[in-house]
């Protein structure tokens, strides 16, 4: 088994975990107008393809000037990806915040999926018509590279990086890759499986893999 250097993944996973954390107190007038892009820029991928939308119909829909969107974001791509980081930001909030009020939750490794799933289908649309996009690789990598760090925070809070049977940064990005995975095909397919249902599946394959749900026999594995 590969030693993992204990030090040297916590140092990855602050990183990632931090790379998302503005250094200094915005300015209210700031955050505003990135909100007002942010929005905008969700609401005009359910209404025509990323490709075809431009700087100035983001400006246009978010009501601010051309000049003001370059004060901001170097490009729409740059805003895509802050947008589905700011987004993601806000379900790991929730989610935190639920596992620290209701024990219940905190109790449930699956509250997370639960939470996730249930926010990707209030915006279903936006993201199915990102998919469908030149962007949608760099969509999915931007949300595995999150969720990965989530998870290697979490692991962290509760074992030894050396203590782990395999090295902690291939254990979250199989998880989140999985995850990721599935929330695609969930969100560009019309399924007659709920948020909830599609979410303690991946769950239940994520913990226990195929081997504990269909009972394989681990002979296999050799």
């Amino acid at each position: 088994m590969p030693k993992v250097n204990h030090q040297n993944s916590r140092s990855v996973t602050l990183v990632v975990m931090m790379s998302n954390k503005s250094p200094r107190k915005l300015d209210p007038r700031v955050i505003r107008t990135r909100q007002a892009l942010y929005d905008a820029l969700m609401r005009l991928v359910e209404r025509k393809n990323y490709d075809a939308i431009t700087v100035q119909d983001i400006s246009d829909e978010a009501g601010v000037r051309r000049a003001t969107f370059y004060l901001h974001f170097r490009d729409k791509q740059e805003l895509l990806t802050q947008t589905v980081r700011m987004h993601f930001e806000a379900v790991i909030q929730r989610i935190e915040a639920e596992t620290n009020a209701d024990d219940m939750a905190r109790k449930s490794t699956a509250r997370p999926y639960i939470i996730i799933f249930r926010y990707i289908e209030q915006h279903r649309a936006a993201y199915r018509a990102v998919l469908h996009s030149p962007a949608a690789g760099m969509v999915m990598n931007t949300l595995q590279n999150y969720i990965a760090g989530y998870i290697q925070t979490q692991l962290l809070a509760r074992h030894r990086a050396d203590s782990l049977p395999m090295p902690i940064e291939l254990l979250a990005n199989y998880v989140a890759g999985a995850e990721v995975a599935m929330l695609a095909w969930w969100v560009e397919n019309d399924t007659a499986f709920s948020a909830e249902y599609t979410a303690r599946s991946t769950h239940e394959l994520t913990l226990f893999g195929l081997q504990g749900v269909l009972g394989f026999d681990k002979s296999l594995l050799e």
